[in-house]
């Protein structure tokens, strides 16, 4: 029998926490059913804070609960191995916030628990759901800018990179620029070309406690394309993505919470995309109950293969650069 409503739980009850809360209420499926933190005092006010059924003062409880369906993981990433096992364990469906895990290691071990446990699981990338990107495809597949010949894209903040009080900036808590921020460039990248390159370079600044904090990385692919790609700690970009084609290009202005594209043809506007954007986490969330309801344990959109081969990009980068974790 197929579910008409989906409860949500969520581990964690940090900020990003509270954008999936909103974004949950726009999806007539989704029950704000369970919030879930170490602590039972920020559980409790998270749940009242956010209109959730339930409060729990352990991840543990949360997973008890046999009426909670899916788990959204919004703890540090690196703690998302071992709250994503938890959950799946339990039989919870899990939708887990980027980037899914520090290194492919991890994500060999979440891989192997889903399949175990028959439960779905994918990464909360949430651009790669946008609708706006349905057009932009459907421009590259109907050869509107010819062959894919360059992509460039750049994602860029700025963080105090000497306090420790910011996880960005703190090692302990895997932060840096390339996790955080540079997995939303490699994304955009596969989009368009894949997620497995044939040569991948790139150079980075560290800070002074030991993370990346001005990163730029090259990817060339078979078919000699070729991906330019900027994260950074130090300063505010344009966010905006762009993809070259031998007739043409697009831009994506924004393209991290995309509701506009730009098709040129030559150097003239031809065409332009625009699409209602909100919170933005809601497209993913009604994937995760699609795909669900479908009895699929992965998404076509988002596929834990694809997720993995990002991983495996920066744990190459990370190894060139000898840039190591406390912890890992």
């Amino acid at each position: 029998m197929v579910k008409t409503m989906y409860n949500w739980g969520i581990l964690g009850c940090g900020r990003i926490a509270v954008r999936m809360a909103e974004a949950l209420k726009l999806v007539p499926d989704a029950v704000l059913y369970a919030a879930g933190s170490r602590s039972t005092e920020k559980a409790e006010a998270f749940r009242e804070e956010n209109g959730f059924l339930k409060a729990y003062g352990s991840y543990e409880e949360l997973c008890n609960d046999e009426n909670v369906d899916i788990v959204y993981i919004a703890t540090p990433h690196n703690y998302h191995v071992d709250a994503a096992i938890l959950a799946m364990n339990h039989g919870k469906h899990v939708l887990i916030e980027k980037p899914m895990t520090v290194n492919t290691k991890g994500m060999d071990e979440i891989i192997k628990t889903a399949s175990e446990n028959k439960v779905f699981c994918m990464e909360g990338m949430w651009m790669r759901f946008f609708p706006v990107y349905e057009k932009v495809l459907d421009w590259i597949k109907s050869g509107r800018i010819g062959d894919i010949v360059s992509v460039s894209a750049d994602f860029c903040i700025t963080v105090p990179v000497d306090d420790m009080g910011c996880r960005l900036s703190n090692p302990d808590l895997a932060g840096g620029a390339l996790l955080d921020l540079g997995v939303y460039p490699l994304n955009f990248a596969a989009m368009f070309l894949g997620s497995c390159p044939k040569e991948i370079q790139g150079v980075a600044a560290f800070s002074p406690a030991g993370v990346d904090m001005n990163d730029s990385v090259s990817l060339l692919y078979e078919n000699n394309a070729a991906a330019t790609l900027q994260t950074s700690l130090l300063y505010k970009g344009s966010d905006t993505g762009y993809i070259y084609g031998t007739k043409g290009h697009i831009k994506i202005p924004h393209y991290i919470w995309a509701d506009s594209a730009e098709l040129f043809l030559g150097k003239e506007l031809a065409e332009t995309a625009e699409s209602f954007f909100e919170k933005g986490f809601q497209y993913e969330v009604s994937e995760v109950h699609r795909c669900i309801a479908q009895g699929k344990q992965e998404s076509e959109i988002m596929p834990l293969c694809e997720t993995r081969n990002i991983t495996a990009i920066m744990d190459q980068l990370r190894a060139r650069w000898n840039f190591i974790y406390p912890f890992e």
